[in-house]
């Protein structure tokens, strides 16, 4: 429901959805204030669904790969990804400081 509020109410929804209220939302909201607030809901979806399906795809194809590379992992590698995590965490550019 996030695009039809940023397409019908210039309204990013969440919190982390400000950042698209930039070209995208403006866009759809400017379809929507000409009367083809439809065409803007439309694309909105097709794009979603496209999306979705494209990731369960990587999904489906990576998920068993990943699983064997898994069973190779001991402490020390959960470790170093966990510290890798934590620490990407804290440098990206939306963390608060």
């Amino acid at each position: 429901m996030a695009p039809v509020r940023r397409i019908d109410h210039l309204h990013p929804g969440k919190p982390s959805g400000r950042d698209l209220v930039g070209d995208h939302c403006i866009d759809g909201y400017q379809m929507a204030r000409q009367g083809r607030a439809g065409v803007a809901l439309a694309i909105a979806a097709i794009g979603s669904f496209f999306a979705g399906t494209v990731c369960t795809m990587i999904v489906a194809l990576f998920g068993p790969l990943l699983a064997n590379l898994r069973l190779e992992f001991g402490s020390p590698e959960y470790f170093s990804l966990m510290l890798m995590g934590l620490v990407t965490r804290r440098c990206s550019p939306r963390a608060t400081c």
